[in-house]
């Protein structure tokens, strides 16, 4: 008996080891599967320790990495910012995890945090290939290419009433803030309203400041810094205000008890392969430049001209059928894959932190805010006629704010309406392009 029962217990001990050993191999494995499967943004976690540890042997290099250092910087950061203001509920709630992608960069930017050598190579590469105005370019036509054809004149048409309500209740609210202030109401319309409405810092700001230097005879780039504060300010509060408004949807549906709305239906999804999507890439080149190209004679902005050139194709339509379906298909892996390192970009190298602070600081805020608020006003009062809600018509009023298309995709990021892409660019390039033209009219008639 006595030889049966420590038998039986050493097989007890044997079977309790053996499933202990088990249930350590099958945790070890879900471990592993876990890692495997965490991600940073979109990017699976093996590979972002991957590109981490390549920055850190570009930053370690004595010279050579600068290059490496300054693409991989936008790509690491801006991910791992975005999925920062995921995790942080006050952020996310309010829709303001783009904002810290933003503002982020532009104060490390301005501390001198960021590798030097790396973003200035990186500056001089974007400056040489012009990557921040083909992604632009292919934000465009992507979305404009996703406009039902039919109701594609009728649909700027809408638009354009809600830029022109959206302008004219900006220009009354900020002038009325200007005169509450005592401060000169033609300086605020030149310096303050009509570049916070140009259409960005390339397309609007930079011509607008070359167009005041030749009718005043000032240097353009004082010029230049007295007009960004208002620009730099503007995007930031339409931005905070379009995820106020993402906010205040989410917290009035919990009120309600509405459950959370599952996403619409997709459409199959197209089958687009590599060469495909490369056929594409070659033909938005081929458009970036003809419409560069008619930019340097013409003096238009080049978006402006990509937006034309694009609404044209998709008017005429000429067999554009596939082709069509595969820029579509491109325009929506960039939106997915470049978002957050390009929106680090802008906020690192065209977001100057000093000038963000001094537009927050000035006297000048009281007339953009209001600005600001006018058009939220006017995109609310007008939506319905248009056949919006109120909040989708807030969002795009808003966008006339916007510092060019990647303050476009930032506004649109943080009221979660990325869905409203083709509407936005509409307002933000053809509003720009007539605000632009109108004030560089008003710079040539004090000229004469």
């Amino acid at each position: 008996m006595g030889r049966c029962a420590e038998a039986q217990r050493g097989f007890e001990v044997d079977e309790r080891a053996g499933r202990t050993a088990t249930e350590e191999a099958m945790m070890d494995v879900s471990l592993r599967r876990s890692f495997a499967r965490a991600r940073i943004g979109i990017v699976p976690l093996p590979l972002y320790l991957a590109l981490v540890a390549a920055l850190a042997v570009a930053v370690a290099l004595p010279a050579g990495g600068d290059m490496a250092c300054g693409l991989l910087l936008p790509v690491v950061g801006g991910f791992a910012l975005a999925e920062l203001g995921s995790r942080i509920p006050l952020l996310r709630s309010a829709g303001l995890d783009t904002v810290l992608v933003l503002l982020v960069p532009s104060w490390l930017a301005s501390t001198s945090a960021l590798p030097e050598d790396g973003t200035v190579a990186l500056r001089r590469l974007l400056d040489a290939t012009d990557a921040v105005g083909f992604f632009v370019t292919v934000l465009i036509a992507g979305s404009v290419m996703s406009i039902d054809r039919a109701s594609l004149p009728a649909e700027m048409a809408r638009l354009m009433a809600l830029a022109a309500f959206a302008t004219a209740a900006a220009l009354i609210c900020g002038m009325a803030a200007a005169l509450f202030l005592g401060r000169p109401t033609v300086e605020t319309l030149a310096l303050t309203l009509a570049p916070m409405m140009a259409g960005g810092l390339s397309a609007g700001a930079i011509p607008l400041s070359v167009a005041y230097a030749q009718a005043l005879g000032a240097p353009q780039s004082e010029l230049l810094a007295r007009i960004l504060p208002a620009l730099i300010a503007a995007n930031l509060l339409a931005l905070v205000l379009a995820g106020g408004i993402a906010f205040l949807e989410r917290r009035g549906d919990r009120r309600a008890g509405n459950p959370p709305q599952p996403p619409p239906p997709q459409a199959p999804a197209y089958a687009c392969g590599p060469g495909r999507l490369a056929a594409a890439f070659a033909g938005l080149i081929m458009l970036h430049v003809v419409a560069s190209h008619i930019s340097r004679v013409s003096g238009w902005p080049g978006p402006l001209i990509a937006l034309l050139l694009v609404a044209l194709l998709r008017l005429g339509d000429p067999a554009i059928g596939r082709p069509r379906q595969d820029v579509i298909a491109l325009y929506r892996h960039c939106l997915r894959g470049l978002i957050y390192p390009v929106l680090f970009i802008a906020g690192m190298l065209f977001t100057p932190w000093d000038r963000l602070i001094e537009g927050f600081s000035s006297a000048g805020l009281l007339p953009v805010a209001a600005a600001v608020g006018g058009m939220a006003l006017a995109g609310a009062a007008i939506a319905r006629p248009l056949g919006l809600t109120a909040a989708d018509g807030v969002v795009l009023a808003l966008t006339r704010a916007a510092m060019g298309g990647t303050g476009t995709v930032a506004i649109l990021n943080a009221s979660h309406r990325l869905r409203l892409m083709p509407q936005a660019q509409i307002v933000t390039r053809l509003g720009g392009a007539i605000t632009l033209a109108v004030a560089m009219a008003g710079a040539g008639a004090l000229m004469r």
